[in-house]
């Protein structure tokens, strides 16, 4: 097992374990930049409900629910929701967590009929995007939606699924996270009306 340090500005340090073959960003300063961001759009509050949708090993369930949120971490690697449950144990966090095939649209469904109740939604989907959870949000929309992209292309196609069910793009931001490449990782937030 490796173990990785994630800081952010007025956070105790948050370390997350990870083995071999786990996903994680390859830039950690740029990474922490990401989860700042994030962190200040979603701005959590005690109580707030968040699901975090590839969630990977917690890189963003668990500075979330540091900030006080409730978080439920989705992946569909169940070796990586396993790894989940043990950093939050290790930061004394409180994260529940399930796999799930997020690009299956049954299990979407179930899930967000599941948790309708939540306040905010983070997705950071591989290259392939996220567009089963996005065409699902049209009917089961949460008041943010922050959409963590590798992939422009992706991201264009389930941003207008998103826009196209009432949902307006409010931040915008890119990382470098490969320098001096034409990579870019883009950060936005999306806002709905769930009166």
């Amino acid at each position: 097992m490796l173990e990785e340090s994630l800081v952010l500005d007025g956070q105790t340090p948050l370390s997350l374990s990870f083995a071999p073959g786990d996903f994680l960003q390859v830039n950690a300063q740029v990474n922490q930049q990401i989860v700042a961001r994030v962190i200040e759009w979603l701005a959590p509050q005690p109580e707030q409900k968040i699901l975090d949708l590839f969630a990977g090993i917690g890189n963003f369930s668990l500075p979330i629910a540091a900030a006080g949120a409730k978080v439920h971490a989705v992946e569909g690697n169940p070796a990586m929701v396993a790894r989940i449950a043990i950093n939050a144990k290790h930061n004394e966090l409180m994260v529940s967590g399930q796999q799930a095939d997020l690009s299956d649209p049954g299990s979407v469904k179930q899930l967000l009929d599941e948790h309708a109740d939540s306040d905010a939604l983070v997705l950071d989907p591989p290259r392939s995007g996220g567009e089963a959870i996005c065409q699902a949000l049209a009917r089961h929309p949460v008041a943010k939606v922050v959409y963590i992209s590798c992939d422009p292309a992706t991201l264009a196609r389930d941003a207008a699924h998103l826009v196209h069910a009432g949902y307006r793009v409010k931040q915008v931001a890119v990382a470098d996270m490969f320098l001096h490449t034409a990579h870019m990782e883009t950060l936005v937030l999306f806002e709905a009306d769930v009166d």
